[in-house]
């Protein structure tokens, strides 16, 4: 075999073991890893499916119970009795 055709076979036998600052880039990508797998867990705020049309009936519930809608300014509870009151 010529000299420049040798395999390189990685650290003699006595270097083997990892340095202080590859133990510190180990725990540091581990933690990384483990923070960025718990971010990938889904919140409320972020829903996987769009979200569903309602049909027509309740549409028009959701629509119709919104505060705010006209009804509620017609509708007055507790009712206010006009005239001279219950007998």
């Amino acid at each position: 075999m010529s000299p420049g055709s040798e395999v390189a076979r990685g650290p003699p036998r006595a270097v083997l073991g990892y340095t202080p600052d590859e133990k510190l880039r180990l725990q540091q990508l581990r933690e990384l890893r483990r923070r960025w797998l718990k971010d990938q867990e889904l919140s409320p705020r972020e829903p996987v499916l769009p979200p569903r049309k309602p049909g027509l009936v309740e549409g028009f519930w959701e629509r119709f119970l919104q505060p705010g809608g006209l009804w509620r300014k017609q509708v007055r509870w507790p009712p206010r009795v006009r005239g001279g009151g219950l007998s």
